[in-house]
């Protein structure tokens, strides 16, 4: 709303606005301004003498802001940190301070150490604050278990069950590399590799992802040489005493 006061020097009927729109009282001289968009008025102003003299006003309308957070729905681990961006108008404040990075502009970094609510206010030109809020999830990270634990030691050729189990049954396990292994997702996946690996386990439930190391240990097979030349000679007859055993090692 919007209210003109013009000159009480002339009568009210000799004053008229136009357009009349989102004017209450187009001919009085004292009007009040209601328009939807920005509207450019002309005052037109006739004295006793007739002369007439003219005169713009222009109101501008701003839209009353719409503000919205992204995401509307955040989830995070404990320890983690959520980046919550706001949309809709000029300028921004965020309350509480809890966790959060700053409490001013169009996004901030949020690691409260508990469920909380944030209220955002945005404020445009024109316009009376308005205000939403955003709720960040905080929770627990589920208890990680692995059956062998890290890190397991293989010799070259061998195999091994790697288990891994979650203290929340919900939990989705995802295997990073994949080299040696005969899955990337599961709770059980068997390693067949050749050589030392470091894998990340990343175990996801409620919104966390716990990035968890696992390590494989691959020592190399020992390599058997026999002398060349190497030559056992006894007759057929002759029965393998202690004294061809010891021969045999010595070499």
């Amino acid at each position: 709303i919007y209210q003109c006061d013009w000159s009480s020097d002339v009568c009210s009927s000799d004053l008229s606005l136009s357009p009349a729109t989102g004017l209450m009282t187009p001919n009085d001289s004292t009007s009040i301004a209601m328009p939807w968009t920005t509207t450019q008025y002309i005052v037109t102003v006739t004295n006793p003498s007739g002369c007439v003299g003219t005169d713009t006003v222009n109101i501008t309308v701003t839209n009353i802001p719409v503000v919205s957070v992204s995401p509307s729905n955040p989830t995070i681990c404990v320890g983690q940190t959520a980046t919550l961006t706001v949309t809709g108008a000029a300028t921004y404040t965020w309350s509480p301070s809890t966790g959060l990075n700053t409490t001013s502009g169009p996004q901030v970094l949020a690691n409260p150490p508990t469920t909380t609510t944030y209220t955002v206010t945005g404020t445009s030109p024109g316009c009376g604050p308005v205000q939403t809020t955003v709720t960040l999830q905080v929770n627990t990270p589920p208890t990680i278990t692995f059956n062998p634990t890290s890190p397991i030691t293989l010799c070259e050729g061998n195999t091994s069950n790697i288990n891994v189990s979650s203290s929340d049954p919900a939990t989705n396990f995802t295997w990073n590399p994949s080299t040696g292994l005969n899955t990337t997702t599961g709770s059980n996946v068997i390693f067949n590799g050749t050589t030392t690996q470091t894998y990340t386990v990343s175990a996801a439930t409620n919104g966390c992802i716990l990035p968890i190391p696992y390590t494989v240990n691959v020592n190399p097979s020992p390599t058997v040489v026999w002398p060349t030349p190497w030559v056992l000679s006894y007759c057929q007859s002759d029965v393998r005493s202690e004294e061809h055993t010891s021969e045999l090692q010595s070499h």
